[in-house]
């Protein structure tokens, strides 16, 4: 359940955030992934546009250095921010309208309607496609749409053009607790990664635990199953599962907080960063995210 009184959302300083040297280096390394992507390419293929993904311990700012690269790659361009929870997103909101996303269009595509908070912050909070498509569709300047997972399909439906409006590409997608989406296409959230129906310039994953995916006929773990190509695990076999959507209430999932690996995180970023050891583990980017392949 989530705390029926929400701390207010609002930005505490201008500008990007002052970033600690490991925070330095992470961003540094995703920007020379995602910068100069081929637009050309984009939806075309389901690992189109350009990948990256901070593997990043909890509580060493993760969130803003995401923040950080939309305002290095996309300072007046399109953003696409997801998160698994209710209370992550709304947190989102705070530490990126803190690190200085506070201009142009801003919508949160959850059950979060009416929101005080959300409000008072700037952000119109909707689940409808035509109201999505209107608001952010034919807009210049910067665009920033926070959503859940659950509410995916949302945004889904206004790239298809379902109202007459189809959504131009993003130039950055950021996804939090990336590994909640890892897994073979076709399954709910993996749609995440498909270019061809979410078509971005670039894609930056964020997670404390990464998952790796392998087909079935190179994979120690599909040996002898009887999957096929479809029988896959991930490498990870330790990491929590997170139970789809088709097995889990939406309400549950929107708003249960209490298992999600930011629960600690840095937003204030004034807490002291992990070891040195955690940091060198922790701020790599590869070119390729939890999708496989």
């Amino acid at each position: 359940m989530r705390h029926p009184t929400r701390p207010s959302i609002r930005p505490t300083r201008t500008g990007v955030a002052a970033l600690r040297p490991h925070q330095r280096d992470a961003l540094a390394a995703i920007v020379r992934e995602l910068e100069n992507p081929d637009p050309e390419a984009v939806g075309s293929a389901p690992h189109g546009g350009r990948r990256a993904t901070a593997v990043m311990a909890c509580g060493t700012g993760k969130t803003w250095v995401a923040a950080g690269a939309a305002a290095t790659l996309a300072a007046r361009g399109r953003v696409l921010v997801l998160v698994p929870t209710l209370d992550l997103l709304e947190q989102t909101v705070t530490a990126w309208q803190r690190a200085g996303r506070t201009g142009g269009v801003q919508v949160a595509v959850c059950s979060l309607g009416g929101d005080a908070a959300l409000a008072a912050a700037g952000v119109r909070a909707t689940t409808s496609t035509p109201r999505l498509a209107l608001w952010t569709g034919a807009v210049e300047g910067p665009v920033t749409v926070y959503a859940t997972y659950q509410s995916l399909e949302t945004i889904l439906a206004a790239h298809r053009g379902m109202v007459g409006l189809r959504l131009p590409p993003w130039r950055l997608v950021v996804v939090d607790e990336g590994h909640r989406s890892s897994g073979r296409l076709g399954r709910p959230w993996t749609a995440v990664h498909d270019d061809r129906v979410l078509p971005a310039l670039g894609r930056l994953y964020l997670t404390a635990t990464p998952r790796v995916w392998e087909p079935a006929d190179v994979s120690a773990y599909g040996e002898g199953t009887g999957r096929g190509d479809t029988g896959s695990l991930p490498l990870d076999a330790d990491d929590d599962v997170w139970d789809d959507p088709d097995t889990t209430a939406t309400d549950g999932l929107e708003n249960d907080g209490a298992d999600r690996d930011d629960e600690d995180e840095d937003f204030d970023n004034r807490n002291d960063p992990a070891s040195v050891d955690e940091l060198a583990r922790a701020v790599r980017c590869a070119a390729d995210a939890f999708a496989g392949g």
